[in-house]
């Protein structure tokens, strides 16, 4: 016999409230979030550090990274000059709202609403070393 339970609540429902708070905090400071995610050596580091050195501060760069267990990718970062704040996942394949929520208060995101109307945006690249596809919302833009 099968027995049948109907889902009323999406189970990913929490997590997609605090994304949309992350969201909305990110929109007031004039911050535009983007993950960068790809396996292992695909080279989302190297990007990021190319990517800081062609803008030339032009823009306002911070860096959450994620990964399994090392904070290699948030010390190079770090060592470019770029604020960086590390999620040691344990184990987990994603970085989700909660985690993201934790981590934007290490940023020194305050002035990015300043540099906003002077023409500079503000950008928060958050790449991750993770195997897995982007299934959870973090709050990032869409």
């Amino acid at each position: 016999m099968t027995t049948r339970i109907s889902v009323v609540e999406n189970i990913l429902s929490a997590n997609d409230r605090i994304a949309q708070r992350n969201r909305e905090m990110l929109d007031q400071l004039g911050v535009y979030a983007i993950n960068i995610m790809a396996s292992p050596g695909a080279g989302k580091t190297s990007f990021i550090l190319k990517t800081l050195e062609a803008l030339n501060g032009r823009l306002k760069l911070g860096v959450i990274e994620g990964d399994l267990a090392t904070s290699i990718d948030a010390e190079k970062a770090m060592a470019a000059g770029l604020p960086a704040v590390q999620i040691n996942t344990g184990g987990e394949c994603h970085l989700d709202a909660v985690m993201l929520a934790d981590a934007l208060p290490a940023l020194p995101l305050g002035g990015c609403r300043k540099r906003r109307k002077s023409g500079l945006p503000c950008k928060l690249p958050n790449w991750n070393a993770l195997k897995c596809v982007d299934r959870l919302h973090s709050g990032r833009g869409r």
